[in-house]
């Protein structure tokens, strides 16, 4: 599953621990030992899926608003995006393939470029 680098996470996310989001966004270790998914995942009956627990961790160090969802437009699919309280806010964007990319929802959504 391809991710950020650590690079692009320090530049991108200055004032957050880059080498923590690095390991969400590359180990199911550290994903399950993440205090919000380990909180979330007690109040589930089934346990989420392996993207589903790391969008929660990853959230969770961006001190983030929650996962949102874009649904496909049918020219493009559909991605799931950490909502940051603005469409053009910075954030961590999952692709349908499971490809996560630096970006903005509303930048993806104008341009059509959903993949």
């Amino acid at each position: 599953m391809p991710a950020p680098s650590l690079q692009a996470l320090k530049r991108e996310f200055p004032d957050l621990d880059a080498k923590h989001l690095r390991r969400l966004l590359t180990s199911m270790p550290a994903v399950d030992a993440d205090p919000a998914v380990i909180a979330w995942e007690g109040q589930c009956y089934h346990r989420p899926a392996a993207h589903e627990r790391r969008l929660c961790a990853i959230n969770a160090a961006l001190n983030g608003f929650g996962v949102e969802h874009v649904q496909s437009s049918g020219r493009s699919p559909s991605f799931d995006y950490i909502n940051m309280g603005d469409t053009y806010a910075t954030t961590i964007i999952r692709t349908t393939g499971g490809h996560y990319a630096i970006g903005t929802w509303g930048d993806r959504v104008e341009r059509g470029t959903y993949g």
